[in-house]
């Protein structure tokens, strides 16, 4: 229908990163609760540099290697989540990001809270914490 915007106009598209390790994944806090470090996808970028940019931003990390690994969605908002593996992964984290406990994220208020069952531990679980090089034991 003419001058009527569609569904998809009114979508916006967040890419996030799963960064874990054996025991914690970090989250950055935000106005609306805890979430994976991203960015929204701007109109001139790909998903892969506004993830990017993202984590960047919230950590100051560099992403060496991004695997999809799905996609959830809330009404108005579609999110690409990526398994990441960091140039390196800093043992600090600059506020508001911080490890959060795997044991912990069950109760985590997480933003969309789809993320749960992303990050739901499991055997396997449904993410894969990756180490930096070089640290493997």
């Amino acid at each position: 229908m003419p001058g009527t915007p569609s569904r998809r106009a009114e979508m916006q598209v967040v890419a996030c990163g799963v960064i874990g390790r054996e025991d914690a994944v970090v989250l950055v806090h935000g106005p609306e609760g805890w979430s994976l470090p991203g960015a929204r996808v701007e109109a001139s970028e790909s998903v892969e540099d506004a993830l990017a940019r993202g984590v960047r931003a919230a950590i100051g990390a560099q992403v060496s290697q991004s695997d999809f690994l799905c996609l959830t969605e809330n009404p108005g908002l579609l999110v690409v989540v990526f398994d990441l593996i960091l140039d390196s992964a800093p043992e600090e984290l600059p506020a508001p990001a911080r490890w959060w406990a795997v044991d912990q994220l069950e109760t985590a208020p997480l933003h969309p809270a789809a993320l749960r069952s992303v990050l739901r531990v499991g055997d396997p679980p449904a993410w894969l914490p990756h180490r930096p090089s070089g640290t493997e034991e």
